[in-house]
């Protein structure tokens, strides 16, 4: 058994915003603790690392539902994908 609980603040550069289609890249530092079993019954042990995600390009479409994928490197992996929801969204229009 291994679980890992991560803690990663990632700020995002939009640098192309059109209509509902955005570009961006990002950067993020954070650490992460583990929880697992050395051996099959023995105690459980803890480790702590530092942790990164740096996001080459991305993109997202949508106002309040949107789709991302971007590929980047660290600790979200190389390429990566999903939805979301905005609460909140840009009232230029």
């Amino acid at each position: 058994n291994y679980n890992a609980l991560t803690l990663m603040p990632i700020v995002r550069f939009a640098w192309l915003n059109r209509g509902i289609v955005q570009l961006y890249s990002g950067v993020g530092i954070g650490g992460s603790v583990a929880i697992y079993e050395p051996t099959l019954k023995g105690p459980l042990a803890t480790s702590w690392k530092m942790n990164f995600d740096v996001t080459f390009i991305g993109i997202t479409v949508g106002k309040r539902w949107v789709g991302y994928f971007d590929i980047g490197a660290g600790g979200r992996g190389t390429i990566s994908a999903g939805a979301g929801y905005r609460f909140t969204t840009n009232t230029k229009r």
